[in-house]
C-alpha cells in the first residue's frame, strides 16, 4: 500500500481526519481532467460509530468546488452497502462503452474469455447477492466481537 500512496505525485490531494491527535482516518484524491477521484479513503473500524468517511467526502467536494472540477468520482459502482453509501451521498451511476482491444495473444485469449470482466461477470445475480449477503454476515459477526461492550459492573450476576 505504501507503493499506492507514492504514485501520481503533484496531482493528488491527501486528505486527513483527526479527532485531536488521532488520524481516524485518510483519503487519496487524483486531480485528473476535470474530475477528482477517490484514489483511498479509509477509516479505522474502531471509529465505526463517527461518520469519518462523511466528513472526508465533504471536503472532497469542497476541494471539486474550490477547483471547479465538475465531478467527484467515488471508485465503480457498487451494490449492497457502499452502494447504499454513494447514493445517501448523492453520488450517481454513470454507464458509458468500454472497449478494449487486445495487443498480445495472452490479450485475445483474455477477451475470448471475457477474462477481463472478472470473476462477477461469470454469476447470476443471485449468486452475487448470495455471496454479498454472506460477506456481510461474516464481517458483522466479526467486528461484533470487536465492539462487545461488557456489562456495567452494577448489572453482573
Amino acid at each position: 500500500m505504501y507503493r499506492d500512496l507514492q504514485s501520481l505525485p503533484g496531482k493528488c490531494y491527501f486528505l486527513g481526519a483527526y479527532r485531536g491527535h488521532e488520524l481516524l482516518g485518510f483519503a487519496k484524491l487524483f486531480h485528473g481532467n476535470g474530475v477528482l477521484r477517490t484514489v483511498h479513503i479509509i477509516a479505522k473500524v474502531a471509529h465505526r460509530d463517527k461518520p469519518v468517511q462523511d466528513a472526508l467526502i465533504e471536503r472532497a467536494v469542497q476541494i471539486c468546488e474550490d477547483k471547479g472540477l465538475g465531478y467527484l468520482q467515488y471508485g465503480s459502482w457498487s451494490e449492497g452497502g457502499l452502494g447504499a453509501f454513494k447514493t445517501k451521498h448523492g453520488f450517481r451511476k454513470f454507464e458509458y462503452s468500454r472497449y478494449y482491444v487486445p495487443l498480445t495473444w495472452r490479450g485475445r485469449v483474455a477477451l475470448r474469455f471475457r477474462l477481463h470482466q472478472g470473476v462477477k461477470a461469470w454469476l447470476s445475480e443471485d449468486w452475487v447477492t448470495s455471496l454479498r449477503n454472506m460477506r456481510n454476515t461474516w464481517n458483522n459477526s466479526r467486528c461484533s466481537k470487536l465492539f462487545r461492550m461488557p456489562r456495567p459492573l452494577a448489572n453482573r450476576a
